[in-house]
């Protein structure tokens, strides 16, 4: 391991701060446990918000409260800046989103095996690190499953025909949406048949359509079908256009309503590229309202308020 003098000195200062910094007690029994627990302490001068892991991990608040800071917190934290070149500063949000992490039964060992897997597979220290810092979880997760889901994403099939991405497309869509590491393979497979079945998509144009918005492979099938009818039958788009538009799917079908209706009332829904006029589905419908307007020639929200409220 590298040497690490900065780092320690770096945690020698936040430790001779503490008493500078304003402890959150969100709970009695966190107050508590702050109170008597010199690693929350130390989590705590890092930025890590306990009152969020007290919501989102309880089970987790007794292990952190009897870590040894020397022995278990600080070679975990090592780990994460020699080997993936993760800051300080962004400790935080990796253990407020995945405290069991700092379970001393979680082994360095496995997370250089999660390192590890990755590399053979041709992923950058670069992409491994962001996929860390977008997915924390994945520090915890089991090599053998995340193999099981790359395989499975390299031979999709729907049918009975594999629709067969090549490695750097699979690395590509994992770099695009690090959340289908963590998916098992039935689940991706559903969506994968509810674009053949509901979609009516051929082969090809599955394949573009998780190569171009691979979170397509995670999101709930009844609201996919209820936006993809809006895109038919509404902003009259063809199979084509749902694709190259996909990243609309991220947008709530009210808000796609609302903004639909209100270009339809100015005469300026117009999302044909070939016809005059034309506005890009996505600035319109993958932004927030003030940049909506401000592409429409408005300086606030109010003309949009008072036809919504028209409805």
């Amino acid at each position: 391991m590298e040497n690490f003098d900065n780092f320690d000195r770096s945690l020698e200062h936040h430790f001779n701060n503490m008493g500078e910094k304003l402890i959150p007690k969100q709970s009695q029994s966190l107050a508590y446990y702050v109170d008597i627990s010199k690693s929350l302490q130390s989590l705590i001068t890092f930025g890590v918000k306990l009152h969020k892991i007290e919501k989102t991990h309880p089970e987790t608040l007794d292990m952190l409260t009897k870590l040894r800071v020397k022995e278990d917190l600080r070679p975990k934290l090592v780990f994460l800046h020699n080997e993936l070149g993760i800051k300080p500063d962004q400790f935080a949000d990796i253990i407020t989103k995945c405290p069991q992490y700092l379970n001393p039964e979680n082994e360095i060992y496995k997370t250089e095996e999660i390192v590890e897997y990755f590399t053979s597979k041709k992923f950058t220290k670069e992409q491994i690190t962001d996929i860390v810092l977008r997915l924390p979880t994945i520090l915890c997760y089991d090599v053998i499953k995340i193999d099981a889901t790359l395989g499975f994403l390299q031979n999709f099939q729907v049918s009975t025909k594999q629709l067969r991405f090549q490695a750097d497309q699979v690395r590509e869509m994992v770099m695009r949406s690090p959340s289908l590491l963590t998916q098992s393979p039935s689940a991706l497979h559903v969506n994968g048949q509810f674009l053949e079945r509901s979609f009516g998509l051929r082969f090809d144009e599955i394949k573009r359509m998780i190569t171009t918005y691979p979170r397509i492979l995670l999101l709930n099938t009844e609201d996919l079908e209820l936006k993809y009818m809006f895109m038919i039958r509404e902003l009259d788009f063809n199979n084509d256009e749902v694709i190259k538009f996909s990243l609309i799917f991220n947008a709530s079908l009210r808000l796609m309503e609302h903004r639909h209706g209100f270009l339809k009332s100015l005469g300026r829904a117009q999302y044909k590229t070939d016809q005059v006029g034309y506005l890009s589905p996505i600035e319109m419908f993958w932004c927030n309202e003030m940049e909506f307007m401000t592409k429409l020639g408005f300086h606030n929200r109010q003309p949009l308020d008072n036809y919504i409220k028209t409805l």
